[in-house]
């Protein structure tokens, strides 16, 4: 049970926070009152349109290997920078697994990434 926490009547959506310096906040609020809109619809379309124009170009499991490319170059490089150590893959894996989690991943792409790396 939640006390003091609002409670989304939206099952499932997330909540996305971003601080702006004051005057794009400004420009925000005069596009909103222009347009007759809140800032949250402003906000939502200009996420929305970016995602379907990203999505275009990154699908999700493009998005996947550009992780999966990136995490294996952090592991080459702990290895080179440390060749005498055994490098633990095992608790890289974990780590990776829990920030991944922690950011909001789902697990079965969380699971994809982790089983790559080697």
């Amino acid at each position: 049970m939640t006390v003091l926490k609002k409670i989304s009547s939206r099952i499932g959506f997330k909540l996305v926070g971003v601080t702006v310096p004051p005057k794009t906040y400004s420009y925000i609020c005069l596009q909103c009152i222009a347009q007759g809109i809140t800032k949250a619809t402003l906000l939502k379309n200009l996420i929305k349109d970016w995602s379907d124009s990203e999505k275009k170009k990154n699908s999700d499991e493009k998005l996947l290997q550009n992780i999966i490319k990136r995490l294996q170059r952090e592991i080459n490089l702990q290895r080179r920078r440390n060749p005498d150590v055994v490098f633990d893959l095992e608790s890289f894996r974990d780590t990776v697994e829990a920030e991944l989690l922690e950011k909001g991943i789902i697990p079965t792409y969380v699971e994809t990434i982790v089983n790559e790396l080697e």
